[in-house]
């Protein structure tokens, strides 16, 4: 019995040498897995603050453009509206030179009138 019990006691070592063994193999190994997946992360962490990072210069760019298109929108008003007041000018000039047109030539009628009238009075005497 002595015999069989050191043997069974040198068998149970064996196991729990290759238990412990099998146990340290494991744990590397999921150590190591554990390692890859927090470089994963740590990568994966990176390309997101970079993405995050260019998201808010194309945001910041956005808001610019934003700006400057307002801003060139009330130039292009204020270049319309300008127009349109030299139209309304052009526009009163002209109704102002045809009204002086119209005076000049009804005065230049009664002026003729005038004149054919003296011319026909100096005929008839």
């Amino acid at each position: 019995m002595i015999a069989d019990d050191k043997e069974k006691i040198s068998l149970l070592e064996k196991q729990l040498s290759d238990n412990e063994t099998k146990a340290k193999e494991d744990n590397e190994a999921k150590q190591n897995e554990i390692q890859q997946l927090i470089e994963k992360i740590t990568i994966i962490e990176k390309i997101v603050e970079d993405e995050k990072a260019k998201s808010d210069e194309l945001e910041k760019q956005l808001a610019e453009n934003e700006v400057k298109a307002r801003e060139a929108d009330d130039v292009k008003q204020d270049i319309i509206d300008s127009l349109n007041r030299e139209i309304d000018d052009a526009k009163d000039k002209i109704s102002y030179l045809e009204k002086q047109l119209s005076d000049n030539e009804e005065k230049a009628k009664e002026d003729n009138e005038a004149k054919q009238n003296e011319i026909q009075q100096l005929i008839e005497s």
